[in-house]
């Protein structure tokens, strides 16, 4: 019987690299944005550094997506002792579902946290 050769499976080219926009590192983690998503990963952040959500895991020893954040187009990333800033397009999806933080009226910004007027204390002038 003749040898006959069959080709070699082609396989398709491999996808383009992530375009990665920003990158941050905190005290004891690092986030980047990448593409439409947000990646994270440290170790012993326990206030919510990483952006995994509230009761979700406060650590994560290699690269994760932030699922809560996927689609969200970055243009900046602070990340400091306890904390993760992101500079995010105010247009997206997911800066629509956020929860609105709005400035208090005049009246009521006045009011300290127990209803009072007027601010904090002030201090007495010495006689």
């Amino acid at each position: 019987m003749p040898c006959v050769h069959t080709p070699e499976p082609t396989r398709p080219p491999p996808p383009p690299p992530p375009q990665v926009h920003a990158f941050a590192c905190g005290q004891n983690h690092s986030v980047l944005s990448a593409d439409d998503s947000v990646i994270a990963w440290g170790h012993g952040t326990a206030s919510g550094e990483l952006g995994f959500g509230a009761g979700a895991k406060k650590s994560a020893a290699r690269a994760e997506k932030v699922e809560t954040l996927e689609k969200l187009r970055v243009a900046q990333v602070a990340c400091g002792y306890a904390h993760t800033v992101l500079l995010a397009d105010g247009d997206s999806d997911v800066v629509k579902r956020l929860p609105a933080w709005t400035p208090a009226p005049a009246k009521e910004a006045e009011a300290g946290p127990s209803g009072e007027k007027g601010g904090p204390p002030k201090k007495k002038a010495k006689k």
